[in-house]
């Protein structure tokens, strides 16, 4: 890992802007469901955050048991949102050092400006979820896998073996992602000439795979009932098919078409001027892409469960420089800069309204106009009922003498005598039959609408 001090300058440099991009305004926006959910979820003891996720609780315990021990410290929006700004910011650098690994500092430093102001990454360091840690523990796992494939050290395959194993821990997706490596690992080891044979030279990595699955034995035991679960029924949200893939692209291409042009064109040319590993990255998101559209028939897809493809993608941006100079007969390192100048200069347009507008529901004006509408012995019912996460971190019903009741059917809708109902467009995915939306058309009207189409209504 040794770095000139010029080097390590710009690397600190890069790492500070990311780490501020990261902090700032870092309590602005209100939490919203899933951050709710999450200060829920590390509220609880240890063993009980276990027992969440055996009962059913789609995410491993790991980032929840994390945010556990921050609680010590309170439960505001910065609190909760720290860890994942921290785990953000040391990707960072990781970033760097897989650029360097795989080619050179040039291309370290590409791909750690790219890191550090990417809007998309930059969004899910500031969310209280497990996505920046996810991100960084596939970073750890892709740096010493790199490595371990050029010199076949077991020590770099039992570091990408607990890398992983944590990464599994963290999210249940990272399972993908050790699939793809494996794939790889396989298909490269297996042309690999040696002198050892092809057996004996796999045999780290085999051995690597067998600590991985050790390691992973609690989290794979239940995942099994965790996935019929999860297919049971078909989704009621999320982007299904091949939209998935360009979705992922777009947002970890700075929502822009033009950027996502640019990073194409870059990650195209990137790959064929490659000398080795040509088919590492584009084999790695392929075979990414492809399990995730078809599952995504199955159970719920999001981008942001595809983080970590970030890593893949940029690299094969950062490793284009040298041919983008060659062809403009440039210096190297004037086309490094100017790539890098590029993508900080693409992130403006979408950091500056993300830093100073809402981009979620505001729960805090949410709940405080809920206050003032309510009166002592109102019944509120909150549609669906999970929307409570939020709802009760910023709102007291025992302050405002009220009572919070949740449905998710319209039979409980039906049941519950109420005067004022919260609802979301959650509700479409809890029932997706539309009766309970039907039922409250005819029951209430409007009084405040939201950002997010949240909705407080009156019963009439």
């Amino acid at each position: 890992m040794n770095v000139d001090k010029r080097s390590l300058y710009l690397l600190l440099s890069v790492t500070v802007l990311g780490l501020i991009l990261r902090l700032y305004n870092l309590g602005f926006n209100s939490l919203w469901l899933d951050e709710a959910a999450t200060n829920v979820l590390s509220r609880v003891s240890i063993v009980q955050i276990w027992q969440s996720t055996a009962a059913g609780e789609f995410n491993p315990p790991l980032f929840y048991i994390l945010e556990h021990f921050m609680l010590v410290f309170g439960n505001s929006e910065i609190v909760l949102r720290i860890l994942p700004a921290i785990f953000g910011t040391l990707a960072i650098p990781v970033f760097y050092y897989i650029g360097k690994e795989f080619k050179d500092e040039n291309t370290g430093f590409i791909m750690s400006v790219m890191c550090a102001v990417s809007p998309f990454l930059i969004w899910y360091s500031q969310e209280a979820r497990a996505y920046s840690l996810l991100l960084l523990l596939i970073a750890l796992a892709t740096y010493v896998f790199i490595r371990a494939l050029e010199d076949n050290l077991k020590e770099d395959w039992i570091l990408f073996a607990f890398f992983g194993a944590v990464a599994v821990w963290t999210h249940f997706y990272a399972f993908v992602a050790m699939g793809a490596f494996f794939v790889y690992a396989i298909y490269y080891l297996g042309t690999a000439k040696s002198e050892k044979g092809v057996i004996r030279n796999a045999i780290p990595f085999m051995k690597s795979v067998a600590i991985w699955f050790f390691l992973c034995l609690p989290i794979f035991s239940m995942m099994g009932t965790l996935f019929a679960k999860r297919t049971a029924s078909s989704p009621t949200y999320g982007i299904i098919g091949i939209p998935l893939a360009i979705q992922t692209l777009l947002q970890l291409s700075w929502f822009s078409e033009i950027v996502l042009l640019a990073i194409l064109i870059l990650f195209t040319i990137g790959i064929f001027t490659l000398k080795n590993h040509k088919l590492f990255l584009p084999s790695i998101l392929l075979l990414v892409f492809l399990f995730s559209i078809n599952v995504s028939v199955l159970f719920p897809m999001l981008p942001r469960y595809l983080i970590f493809l970030s890593i893949f993608l940029y690299l094969g941006v950062a490793v284009s420089y040298q041919y983008v100079a060659k062809f403009f007969k440039c210096n190297s390192e004037n086309i490094t800069l100017l790539i890098a100048v590029f993508f900080i200069l693409m992130s403006i347009p979408t950091l500056l309204p993300y830093y100073t507008q809402e981009s979620r529901e505001d729960w805090r004006v949410i709940t405080s106009d809920l206050s003032e509408l309510t009166s002592t012995g109102d019944t509120i019912v909150i549609v669906p009922k999970y929307i409570e996460y939020p709802v009760e971190y910023y709102y007291s019903a025992e302050k405002d003498g009220t009572t919070l009741a949740g449905t998710m059917t319209v039979e409980e809708l039906e049941n519950i005598s109420a005067e004022w109902y919260i609802v979301t467009p959650d509700i479409s995915a809890a029932d997706p039959s539309g009766k309970s939306l039907e039922w409250l058309k005819k029951n209430t009207i409007t009084v405040k609408t939201y950002m997010g189409n949240v909705e407080i209504l009156k019963r009439i």
